[in-house]
């Protein structure tokens, strides 16, 4: 089942999540840009999305994020042109900030969901101030990153390879793999799985 994505009224800015989605495969921004949809949550999404508001505060204390905090805090940043709800933010600007991305439940590949963290240290570093670490917590995996230039570069470069991928008349060339399309919920409506452009 498919519905109208929510960020199609908001076409200047590109979601973390969807750089996310571009890491993990670029066909998938494009089709949720280009046609504006998104797949309906899975029931196992919503019990995940249900698990993590609750736990958001104890991981923050688990992880060591700084005082003040908020939490779910949506974000605009226009110079990137990217916009987001980042799960917490501690810190201030005089003691720098940090940032923490929650996933409740286990996964093998973290690697998109590294990159949806970096964006979301890009904003804040933007928009409120010094960033001094990003927290990834996905399941018991606990993953540290120090917010360097290189790391906040790397971010303005995932950003910007999305948004080049979004723009293109046609879909990305990808390589098709029939284990990762599997659990793709887009899958159905994938031009480049169902040969239209290959």
């Amino acid at each position: 089942m498919m519905r109208l994505a929510p960020y199609t009224s908001s076409r200047p800015f590109v979601t973390p999540l969807m750089v996310k989605e571009y890491v993990y495969c670029p066909a998938i921004p494009w089709i949720q840009w280009n046609y504006g949809v998104e797949p309906e949550p899975t029931p196992s999404m919503e019990e995940g999305s249900g698990a993590k508001v609750p736990r958001l505060s104890e991981v923050a204390d688990e992880v060591g994020l700084p005082e003040p905090r908020r939490f779910e805090l949506f974000i605009v940043d226009r110079v990137h042109g990217i916009s987001g709800r980042v799960d917490a933010v501690g810190g201030s600007c005089r003691r720098g900030f940090g940032v923490l991305e929650y996933k409740a439940f286990p996964r093998r590949r973290v690697r998109h969901f590294r990159a949806q963290l970096l964006v979301y240290m890009l904003m804040v570093n933007t928009v409120l101030g010094p960033v001094r670490k990003g927290h990834l917590v996905v399941g018991d995996r606990h993953l540290v990153i120090e917010a360097t230039e290189e790391v906040l570069g790397e971010a303005e470069q995932l950003v910007e390879a999305t948004k080049r991928v979004i723009h293109r008349p046609d879909p990305p060339p990808v390589h098709v793999v029939e284990a990762k399309c599997s659990y793709c919920l887009l899958r159905k409506v994938c031009p480049v799985r169902s040969g239209v452009y290959a």
